[in-house]
């Protein structure tokens, strides 16, 4: 890496990530990768995905399939307070293959086996970090629990409580493994059985 490289790389990461409150944008790539080491101390086959990939984040040998969804009660370009958040969860028709470079049509459907939503519930703007993992709520729920028929584009934090208790930090690797392990299969295994 050349010195200017590595100086508009820190110049970048202090933009986004230097303060304590996040973009929207940005929030959700710091969000999944807070997801992915809480995974990785646990097991370190789970990885982040590439860009524009059908889900967040995969298991290497299982082919496990994480969504990752985020929301926080501030936002940098907000005074109000986000009291209930809304996560998108809308079935897709297609996802893109980076290993070879094509976008797969499917039937519309989630694509992930589970996914884990984070909340960011602080309002104080002076106690607010969104960078500090022990300040998020977490609610995993398997895909398979969330709304079927039809399959519904968004969940609340009211519905979505009712699904899962919340976690913190610590215990999200635990939660993600048993809820995995719960599976009857998993969408990587049932769509090469439908190929």
């Amino acid at each position: 890496m050349s010195e200017l490289q590595g100086r508009i790389e820190g110049r970048l990461s202090e933009r986004l990530y230097g303060q304590p409150i996040i973009n929207n944008v940005a929030r959700g790539l710091y969000v999944e990768c807070m997801v992915e080491l809480a995974l990785q101390e646990r097991d370190p086959a789970w990885r982040l995905t590439d860009a524009w990939g059908g889900w967040d984040l995969e298991h290497c040998e299982t082919l496990a399939r994480l969504e990752v969804k985020q929301s926080a009660a501030l936002q940098i370009w907000k005074e109000t307070v986000k009291r209930s958040p809304t996560f998108g969860i809308p079935p897709r028709k297609w996802w893109w293959d980076n290993a070879s470079s094509v976008s797969v049509e499917t039937r519309p459907q989630r694509l992930a086996d589970v996914y884990v939503f984070a909340w960011h519930p602080e309002s104080g703007r002076s106690r607010a970090d969104h960078r500090e993992p022990d300040q998020w709520e977490f609610y995993v729920v398997a895909e398979r629990d969330l709304s079927q028929q039809p399959l519904t584009a968004s969940i609340s934090l009211g519905p979505l409580r009712r699904l899962a208790p919340p976690c913190g930090y610590n215990e999200l690797a635990c939660k993600v493994t048993d809820t995995v392990s719960g599976l009857p299969s998993l969408k990587a295994q049932t769509s090469s059985e439908e190929d």
